[in-house]
């Protein structure tokens, strides 16, 4: 009996096919730890990612569609206080939470919420997401300017500039610049002057940043996607398929390239006339030197002499035994589309976009399948959004409730130990829009109906807060009565038009 290194007997096959050999002898990839696989490879996996989004048109697409989805044109809060865990009632809570929620769009609506006063909220949500998109993370500091109506401001920084500082190496306590405790805990951020790489030739120094303060509060905001245990940095949404996006691109730069080099000729001028033929029609001096090289001179000097530029109706000139081919290029190749169409979907799938989404092609596609695929997005695009609100959104919100309750335009008493009560809230984003509007809308009234939802969360979907919603339509049904115009009016007349509408449509049976 053969015994391994453990001192159990070989086994003649293995229990799993993956594990087998003879198809996979060469593949025997190393299993490291998260910060072991990432950290030495991180730099070459941004630049790379960077790349591809400052110069591939679908990878800088694919972002812009997933924050457009994702973030949106809005994303604000709907505070809900835990009232009973404060010892409150419902109506207090709605009243705190009205106050709060205005409040809140006042600053986020505002330049002040950034540090250099250049982007409001909602851009920078929209920067964080993209910024983590890329590099698979973000890095946010609250920072104080008592001189501006609200002090607590954010300034977003490169995530380059979190690094470990000249002197020092990675080991247990430091992780490309984030330090950490034996509970594997970030306790400690440490952030360069400047990028690394800028224009800019200040001597690089670093600053070390605190997690927290000694009362809990945030000074450090890092926003990325833990996919595997004690991993320390993020990882860019696109690294699985770098290397079909670049090929792809390389491939289709030489296809472009072909292409438009084959489009540049139109035809070709043949001669099956014979070399003794030529002698006889361009007889060379008597005392040349090369009888031969004259006749070919004077040959080439007629051909150069007769105009072959194509235009319409244009008569060629042609010396005896010519002839004009058309030239037929094998460019674009004819598989192209289906071959890259194939790859675009399997990098759609590395990060979760639907084809149709990814190149904007739903040419495919019926009602059916459209709205399928789109709830498939949906999906995804709620789960990335999820994760956007608990990793940023929320810990801006309670950074920016601290600063409210302590200068008094909010009541909190005992803030600090009912923190997590008086910082619940949701959040609405824009909307996923509409395959049908009709068979949706009627989809939403039956659950509201049934009880399957509730119209705030009807709302929501559209990106609607419901309590503005019918306070606005509480205002025009009451100008509509003030000016004695009824609803079925209305009605009938948005039905009027359509059928109108309908019957300025040409027949399609007969048409044509």
């Amino acid at each position: 009996m053969i015994l391994d290194h453990t001192g159990m007997p070989f086994r003649s096959e293995p229990a799993y096919r993956g594990a087998n050999n003879d198809h996979h002898k060469n593949w025997r990839p190393r299993k490291r730890s998260a910060d072991a696989d990432l950290l030495p490879e991180k730099s070459t996996l941004d630049a790379r990612q960077a790349d591809l989004f400052r110069n591939n048109g679908v990878a800088k697409g694919a972002k812009q569609t997933m924050t457009d989805h994702v973030v949106g044109s809005m994303l604000m809060p709907t505070p809900k206080p835990n009232y009973q865990a404060l010892g409150k009632d419902a109506e207090w809570a709605r009243e705190w939470a009205r106050k709060a929620k205005n409040l809140f769009k006042l600053w986020a609506n505002s330049q002040d919420a950034s540090l250099a006063r250049n982007q409001n909220f909602h851009s920078m949500t929209q920067l964080t997401f993209m910024q983590s998109f890329d590099a698979g993370e973000s890095f946010a500091i609250p920072r104080w300017k008592p001189m501006r109506d609200n002090a607590f401001c954010i300034q977003i920084i490169d995530p380059d500039r979190v690094c470990t500082p000249y002197g020092k190496t990675d080991g247990a306590g430091m992780r490309r610049g984030i330090e950490k405790n034996s509970d594997g805990e970030a306790i400690a951020y440490h952030i360069a002057n400047r990028h690394p790489i800028d224009l800019s030739r200040d001597l690089l120094k670093w600053k070390r940043v605190p997690a927290r303060t000694p009362w809990g509060r945030r000074k450090v905001i890092h926003t990325y996607d833990i996919t595997r245990p004690e991993q320390s940095r993020g990882v860019g949404a696109l690294v699985s398929a770098l290397s079909e996006f670049k090929i792809l691109d390389d491939y289709s730069q030489a296809e472009l390239k072909a292409a438009a080099n084959n489009a540049l000729i139109a035809a070709f001028v043949k001669s099956d006339m014979p070399d003794e033929l030529i002698r006889q029609i361009y007889q060379p001096p008597s005392n040349g030197d090369n009888p031969d090289a004259t006749v070919a001179s004077e040959y080439l000097d007629a051909r150069d002499s007769m105009d072959y530029t194509m235009s319409p109706n244009s008569v060629i000139p042609l010396l005896p035994n010519e002839d004009v081919t058309p030239f037929l290029p094998g460019r674009p190749n004819p598989s192209y589309s289906a071959f890259v169409e194939n790859i675009f979907r399997q990098i759609g799938v590395s990060f979760g976009m639907p084809y149709e989404m990814l190149m904007k092609d739903f040419s495919k596609t019926n009602y059916s399948s459209a709205r399928a695929s789109m709830l498939e997005a949906y999906k995804f695009v709620k789960n990335r959004r999820a994760w956007l609100i608990s990793a940023w959104a929320q810990p801006v919100y309670e950074l920016w409730l601290e600063e409210q309750v302590n200068k008094g335009a909010l009541e909190a008493p005992d803030f600090y130990a009912n923190r997590a009560a008086y910082c619940q809230c949701g959040w609405i984003a824009s909307g996923k829009g509409w395959v049908d509007p009709v068979k949706e809308a009627q989809g939403a009234k039956l659950r509201v109906e049934y009880g399957f939802s509730t119209y705030e969360a009807e709302c929501a979907e559209q990106g609607l807060d419901w309590e503005d919603n019918l306070e606005q339509i509480a205002h025009e049904r009451q100008v509509m009565a003030d000016k004695g115009v009824q609803l079925s009016d209305i009605y009938q007349l948005i039905g009027d038009t359509n059928d109108a509408e309908e019957t300025a449509q040409p027949n399609n049976a007969t048409a044509g």
